[in-house]
């Protein structure tokens, strides 16, 4: 007689899955702004034109489907968009954004305060920058807040 498939063994009575815990808030050294703006990025065969979701006194987002490398170096140049004036920057990928929205995050490099200074006039002068905060999905935070009319 064939032998019928065994049944999965049932978790030990003393077995309990526990409840994951909610994830740390992000932590950012700086707080973001919401501004796009023009990057330029020059790879070994193209010049590239990107454009920023968000951007720190320590880096910024980068919207790109281009997939390079943590710990890649760039050499990147913001455009002002009503000058046509150029920023360049030094900065590395620390970080990659998945789909909805993919793309790069970068940190600064080579910027002592007086060079965030002037990133910063650069950004700001001319340019409607709003302050955002940003928080990960399931981020603890979020649980809180219920859309109007929730519930009803």
């Amino acid at each position: 007689p064939a032998a019928s498939p065994a049944a999965p063994a049932a978790p030990a009575p003393s077995a309990r899955a526990e409840p994951l815990a909610a994830p740390e808030p992000i932590r950012r050294d700086h707080p973001r702004h919401a501004v796009r703006l023009q990057v330029l990025l020059k790879t070994e065969r193209d010049l590239l034109t990107l454009f920023t979701t968000n951007v720190s006194r320590g880096g910024m987002f980068v919207a790109t489907p281009i997939d390079l490398p943590d710990g890649t170096p760039l050499r990147l140049s913001l455009v002002h968009p009503a000058t046509g004036d150029h920023f360049p920057l030094d900065a590395v990928v620390r970080w990659h954004g998945a789909a909805p929205s993919p793309g790069l995050g970068v940190e600064f490099t080579r910027l002592d305060e007086q060079r965030r200074d002037e990133l910063f006039q650069f950004i700001c002068s001319e340019i409607p920058v709003e302050t955002v905060e940003f928080v990960a999905p399931g981020d603890r935070r979020l649980a809180s807040a219920e859309p109007e009319g929730a519930g009803e």
